[in-house]
């Protein structure tokens, strides 16, 4: 962790408040759109009903693991394609410790270990050499996809370019 970034403390240090505050906030539209701000909270609604249901010595069947897996795999490429900010960050590893909490309690997934694994290791900057080649990769596919792309050429009225250039 960088100690010159400093995380605002929340109203609590409840993981679930945590993202719940981060995903509801307005000013993080432009992180989580409204689909997945909803995937967020139904995956956070699914994983507090696991954990009511641990603490109360209840067995939990026919859990849908599936969104929570849908919202680690946003994450992972949240993680790569936004730029990073503290409250970001906090709210990526708050994540993943829920996910990883009740993964280990109840499924024992491999698949959802791998990928809460990449994220920290991700966030924490320390991906194995493969990993990071591997990223640079798909970075660059993305990145010609673009090599050929031609934007239409736009024309401005004389009055518009006239009012532009003045403002």
């Amino acid at each position: 962790m960088d100690l010159e970034k400093v995380i605002e403390p929340t109203n609590s240090t409840n993981p679930f408040v945590v993202c719940d505050e981060f995903v509801n906030d307005s000013k993080n539209a432009y992180i989580i759109n409204k689909t997945w701000k909803d995937k967020f909270l139904e995956s956070l609604k699914k994983m507090d009903e696991c954990v009511r249901k641990v603490n109360n010595n209840e067995t939990v069947d026919n859990f849908d693991y599936s969104i929570i897996e849908k919202c680690l795999n946003y994450l992972t490429s949240l993680s790569v394609e936004k730029p990073e900010s503290p409250e970001l960050s906090y709210f990526i590893n708050n994540y993943i410790h829920l996910a990883h909490n009740i993964n280990e309690n109840t499924l024992k997934n491999e698949t959802i270990r791998k990928k809460i694994s990449y994220i920290k290791r991700y966030a924490d900057r320390c991906l194995t050499y493969a990993e990071a080649l591997g990223l640079m990769r798909k970075c660059s596919l993305r990145l010609t996809r673009f090599k050929d792309l031609k934007l239409p050429p736009y024309r401005l009225s004389q009055h518009y370019y006239t009012i532009i250039k003045e403002g």
